[in-house]
């Protein structure tokens, strides 16, 4: 069988409020089609729901927007709040990989809380930067780190990434 949005419905329900997606039907042995458990995804190292259809692995978030819409995204899917187990409707949306990038979260290794902002070692000043098209554009050094964050935040207007963009998510907190 092929995967498209009529054997999603078929085997599948979906919850666009809650995002709750849960497989109710599989393939017998024989290639009929029998009634299961109801039973939901399972998640991977780097954190995506995954259930497998017709043995195949898949991204849940993939096969919602195919049963949501019909087609599969030609281009990635972006979980707007970062939470990548948060598939409600309202939370995905198609992107391409660049605008994908450009609603990153602050890494857990980030020492001053802000990302694009680093202290450095010589002067005592805060360094300012932004990474655009795989290209380090530098904003200046600081003497208090509200400058820099405020240089970032206008460098992050003046490029379009998403508002989003470099934020603990609210689950982190």
């Amino acid at each position: 069988m092929k995967i498209n949005k009529d054997n999603v419905k078929l085997f599948f329900t979906y919850d666009p409020v809650t995002g709750v997606f849960r497989r109710i039907a599989k393939l017998s042995w024989k290639g009929n089609i029998i009634k299961c458990k109801p039973f939901e995804p399972k998640s991977t190292s780097h954190g995506y729901l995954t259930i497998n259809i017709f043995r195949k692995p898949t991204q849940t978030h993939r096969l919602i927007f195919l049963y949501m819409t019909g087609e599969f995204p030609e281009y990635d899917v972006d979980h707007i709040n970062g939470n990548r187990t948060d598939n409600r409707w309202c939370n995905l949306r198609e992107v391409t990989r660049i605008e994908n990038l450009h609603n990153v979260g602050l890494r857990k290794d980030n020492s001053t809380g802000y990302q694009g902002v680093s202290k450095r070692n010589d002067t005592g000043k805060y360094h300012a930067y932004i990474n655009v098209n795989n290209k380090r554009h530098n904003l200046g050094n600081f003497e208090n780190i509200e400058d820099a964050v405020n240089a970032r935040k206008t460098a992050l207007k003046n490029h379009k990434f998403h508002p989003n963009h470099g934020e603990r998510p609210v689950w982190e907190n």
